[in-house]
């Protein structure tokens, strides 16, 4: 009998994050899972050039609620026509700080948010220029790496 995956939340990559080094992360009630969604289109019909859109969706939530533009977090664009050539480490930059700073919690009032980056979702070329940077699969290969925030920011150091 095999197990039936209907959502994330149903699957081995949720579970692992549920309690990290014994602590709750996902099992907490201050806590965000991430998609990290970058898709490339061309914004007319005969235009020559593509945008890219950079944005966060928020797992938590159910997932007929998750894509809805009111729960999307748009992170950046990319405008065309002078689109990056190779990697694009320099839009994902601030946001690879953000959710490195997340990740450790960030204090709002009384409270401290938690949250980790599950998953990415790409398009052909997205998945390109994104692997050429070899910087998302750092957060891939290392979720639970405490050093993380230092190799990356080493990463992008070298890559900018």
């Amino acid at each position: 009998m095999s197990e039936i995956l209907a959502d994330v939340v149903d699957g081995r990559v949720w579970r692992e994050f549920l309690f990290v080094d014994g602590e709750p992360l996902l099992a907490g009630e201050r806590s965000l899972a991430f998609m990290l969604k970058v898709d490339w289109f061309q914004p007319f019909k005969l235009a020559r050039y593509s945008v890219s859109v950079i944005c966060l969706v928020v797992m938590n939530l159910p997932r007929n609620e998750r894509f809805k533009i009111e729960n999307v977090i748009l992170v950046s664009v990319i405008p065309g026509p002078h689109e990056p050539s190779g990697n694009i480490n320099t839009y994902l930059s601030p946001l690879v700080d953000k959710l490195l700073v997340l990740w450790e919690g960030w204090r709002v009032g009384s409270e401290i948010l938690e949250g980790v980056l599950l998953c990415v979702a790409l398009d052909l070329p997205a998945a390109r220029k994104v692997s050429t940077s070899d910087l998302l699969s750092s957060i891939a290969s290392h979720p639970t790496d405490h050093k993380l925030g230092n190799t990356l920011k080493l990463q992008l150091t070298r890559e900018i």
